[in-house]
């Protein structure tokens, strides 16, 4: 019962809500990890519930590690014991054990998006449909990924000829013995769904589940937590419906607003005092939020500090944005002792950064960002994976793909042709039939270099059963020659990569000592689903630049949120009722991020793609926060929109059908229709989207 002593009232009352479905409403900074921590800790002491009998959901794994450390805190080593991990974490160790049962490979792999991309590409090709300016890679590897998301019928009128690129897409996966991310979930579902006896294998060792973050589950995720709920119905669940910024990638705030639809005996508790942010900082988010329709009633309170007023900055153009972002944290460095790691610049969309990181970098001020160029997305850490990967699973052909002449061996793009089509025919275990058909379709200087490479592979694979993780791609660098051309050289790139896959064989050494006795291929599945997130240093001094999305779930001392302006922030693409309580939700998330000062910044004009654009001050400053509750640098602190007409005169152009047009926003298109003169409207049919928008001419580019 010691546990809970440092509770409030509403926490207390949520851990101890042991049997049955509860529903906890958590608002920002209001302790939910905490709760759901003590909770477990509460089930293991006081009702003996063996650890193994435990489940533990969040969404990412920095998440799940901040988890697990608590609660080695408070229970000791018997929180190992505990199952803490992701959907995606959850989903493929299940597999792992399973997925034989549905006729898959055990030894699956798993492709990221680069790798999706690489297969829709030649999908594509063998499709013949290379219109990659009106339907690009990445444009259908978004709907498809939407799609296995949101559970729903297939809607194959997205684009022409969509449903011949889904099916073929999804056989080339399966001839690879890949799953793609999405499949993770989709599978575990199929399984449960198809195999009675395997879900109640699983609803026998899960007696007691927490789910976290429960406002951005997705369909496929709901079905999975209901199903594995149903034989016992205890079911934890935290999260803030407020705080739904997911939509776009299949999430549903519709399923924690029926929570008690679905089970009509659910418990709600709602935790409302907040442990983070200054009573200012609170005032500004419940005034913002309190403007969306459809959410449950609460409001953020605390005990703590007034605190300074958020300010508000209008910038002339976006460089003087950067710059007044950029003074302002150098004079609390030397004014105020903070360290650059207590910043956080706050944007939604990533091309936002540019200007922030030419100051920043002007100023010699440390920064990383959040969601740019990951470090596992570099060429050299794909070259190296993709090795361990084909090594793991043979029928992985987009690897053998990649790595074939990497480093070079002479084996051309024919030969390479010629290798696949076999392999995808052959055992290349059975290294003398299968070399005797590679003589016959090849010359024999051709033949004996893929010999080579083959026999470097099966010797590879005697090193990976002999060898440590850690050691055996030391290893492999060293038979491969990938870094010797590195090492002859002097230059910054070739020493950068020659770190880069000692940083590598690093992680592997980390993740051995964590857990002894693992194989590879556990190594390459945590690999996988890592976020952007969870390769985050909190240790490191610097600046933190991230996209709104991206900050959900952290906290800085100081927070700028930059780029508070009409068409960028709400989105321009955000156009139903919902879809702009969603953008006011992610600002209160951005807003419930600082814990002492906040800052909002708008520029008046605005450069972007070779075009002068004038958006007026975002309506989340202008019209849903007081403006008693802000300091402004604008006179009389009254913001004033922007006259948009008196600039579109000057920069309106006459369009005609057909014209192909960009949009700094939504890409590129084409004039369907123009529109009326005095609107100086057209209707665009953008490519990229998919999607038909009546819009301003002087928001368009040749």
């Amino acid at each position: 019962m010691k546990l809970l002593n440092c509770l409030n009232e509403q926490q207390r009352e949520a851990v101890t809500a042991v049997e049955g479905p509860v529903l906890v409403l958590a608002g920002a900074g209001s302790g939910k990890t905490r709760v759901l921590t003590y909770r477990l800790a509460y089930l293991m002491s006081e009702y003996n519930v063996n650890p193994r009998n435990l489940l533990g959901i969040t969404f990412t794994k920095k998440a799940a590690s901040e988890m697990k450390s608590r609660l080695n805190n408070l229970i000791g080593e018997q929180a190992s014991n505990i199952w803490i991990s992701t959907f995606h974490s959850f989903a493929y160790k299940i597999l792992r054990r399973e997925i034989h049962n549905l006729g898959i490979s055990n030894n699956f792999s798993i492709f990221d998006d680069e790798d999706k991309n690489y297969i829709i590409k030649e999908v594509l090709k063998e499709l013949k449909l290379n219109d990659e300016e009106k339907f690009s890679p990445e444009f259908y590897n978004q709907k498809i990924s939407l799609i296995k998301n949101t559970d729903t019928a297939v809607s194959f009128d997205i684009a022409p000829y969509f449903r011949l690129v889904w099916e073929l897409y999804n056989k080339k996966l399966k001839e690879n013995e890949a799953l793609d991310f999405d499949d993770l979930l989709l599978y575990n579902l199929k399984l449960w769904e198809e195999l009675p006896e395997i879900l109640q294998k699983y609803q026998k060792q899960f007696f007691y589940i927490s789910v976290d973050e429960y406002q951005d589950i997705n369909p496929i995720q709901y079905r999975l937590v209901k199903l594995l709920s149903l034989a016992h119905k205890n079911i934890f669940v935290v999260g803030d419906d407020d705080q739904s910024i997911y939509g776009f990638r299949g999430s549903n705030m519709k399923i924690i607003l029926n929570f008690k639809n679905d089970f009509p005996d659910a418990r709600i508790i709602k935790l409302e005092q907040n442990y983070r942010s200054t009573k200012n900082i609170l005032k500004v988010a419940n005034s913002l939020v309190e403007k969306n329709q459809r959410r449950h009633c609460k409001e953020l309170w605390c005990m703590g500090t007034e605190g300074e007023k958020p300010y508000h900055y209008e910038a002339v153009d976006e460089r003087d944005e950067a710059i007044f972002v950029v003074d302002k944290i150098k004079e609390l460095v030397r004014e105020k002792g903070r360290s650059y790691s207590d910043f956080a610049i706050l944007y939604r969309i990533h091309a936002q950064s540019r200007v922030f990181e030419e100051v920043l970098l002007r100023e010699g001020i440390p920064y990383q960002i959040i969601g740019g160029n990951r470090f596992l997305d570099r060429k050299e850490i794909k070259d190296m994976l993709a090795y361990l990967r084909y090594l793991e699973n043979p029928k992985d052909l987009t690897s053998f793909e990649r790595i074939v002449n990497v480093p070079r061996r002479g084996i051309g793009v024919q030969t390479t042709k010629k290798l696949l089509q076999l392999l995808k025919q052959k055992n290349t275990d059975e290294f003398s039939e299968f070399m005797s058909e590679v003589e016959e379709i090849l010359p024999s200087r051709a033949a004996n270099k893929v010999k080579q490479f083959f026999l470097l592979i099966h010797k590879l694979k005697e090193f990976k059963e002999q060898l440590g993780i850690s050691e055996f791609i030391q290893k492999l660098t060293e038979l491969t020659g990938y870094i010797t051309e590195f090492k002859k050289s002097n230059t910054i790139e070739d020493t950068a990569k020659i770190e880069n896959i000692e940083e590598l064989i690093n992680m592997a050494y980390e993740f051995e000592k964590k857990n002894p006795g693992t194989k590879l291929s556990d190594f390459l599945g945590e690999l996988s689903l890592l976020s952007d997130i969870d390769t985050m240093d909190e240790q490191v001094g610097r600046v933190v630049l991230l996209t709104l999305h991206n900050a959900k779930g952290l906290e800085f001392p100081v927070v700028f949120m930059v780029g508070m302006e009409e068409s960028l922030f709400p989105h321009r693409k955000a156009q139903s009722p919902e879809e702009i309580e969603e953008e006011r939700r992610l600002c209160y998330v951005g807003i419930t991020r600082a814990k002492e000062k906040l800052f909002f910044t708008n520029a008046s004009r605005r450069s972007t793609y070779k075009q002068e654009l004038y958006n007026p001050i975002s309506r989340f400053l202008s019209k849903d926060i007081p403006l008693e509750l802000i300091e402004s640098n604008k006179l009389n602190k009254n913001f004033t929109e922007v006259d948009l007409n008196k600039f579109s005169r000057v920069t309106a152009k006459i369009y005609c059908q057909g014209d192909t047009v960009f949009h700094p926003l939504w890409g590129k298109g084409i004039i369907m229709l123009p529109g009326s003169i005095d609107k100086e409207e057209v209707l665009v049919n953008f490519l990229y989207e998919g999607v038909i928008k009546r819009v301003k001419v002087w928001e368009l580019n040749d």
